[in-house]
């Protein structure tokens, strides 16, 4: 999938385990009515990514969505893939 914003929000890389590192950033999307603020994941080594892009740019950001269940509730990430700066 593939979604257009401008970046308001970066945060720093999280090290979950020994081996896993992620990362969580916000794009606003205003293609629709309504601005929508859009949760997005980077994993492992595309935590980097972000590294040269400044809050305020716009972004082109390719993901796919990952849904699980935990405790019989439901959860899903937008694990970005590929980030553009347009």
């Amino acid at each position: 999938m593939l979604i257009t914003g401008t970046l308001m929000k970066k945060y720093d890389t999280k090290l979950i385990t020994d081996k896993f590192q992620v990362r969580e950033f916000v794009l606003t999307h205003t293609d629709a009515k309504i601005p929508q603020d859009i949760v997005l994941q980077l994993q492992q080594d595309d935590c980097g990514r972000l590294n040269d892009i400044s809050i305020g740019d716009q972004l082109q950001v390719s993901f796919v969505i990952h849904g699980r269940v935990w405790d019989s509730r439901y959860f899903n990430t937008l694990i970005a893939t590929a980030i553009k700066a347009l």
